[in-house]
């Protein structure tokens, strides 16, 4: 498994917005083969971190998963302060709940 790490900062007091507009995204995701969850968390300063997770690094290193992330980009970058910067990591550790 692997992961799409994004890193940015939030516009201050739109941490709402941008979680709306990330929700809202996800509906583009789930249409990507090999997409298999994501998760955004926001700390009390703004810097926000975007985990999605793969089945595979081809799947997320497709041109259609990186038209995707494109396609998401326009609905949470009214409120993003900074442009992510992302990063790809082999998923070493997940846990399930029993």
């Amino acid at each position: 498994m692997y992961a799409r790490i994004g890193r940015f900062e939030a516009v201050k007091g739109k941490e709402k917005e941008l979680a709306a507009g990330y929700k809202t995204s996800l509906d583009i995701l789930r249409t990507q083969k090999g997409y298999r969850d994501a998760i955004l968390m926001i700390d009390a300063d703004g810097n926000a971190l975007s985990v999605t997770l793969w089945d595979s690094k081809d799947n997320l290193e497709t041109p259609t998963a990186t038209e995707t992330v494109h396609k998401m980009l326009p609905l949470v970058s009214p409120f993003q302060k900074t442009k992510p910067e992302f990063t790809i990591c082999q998923v070493a550790v997940k846990d399930r709940p029993a």
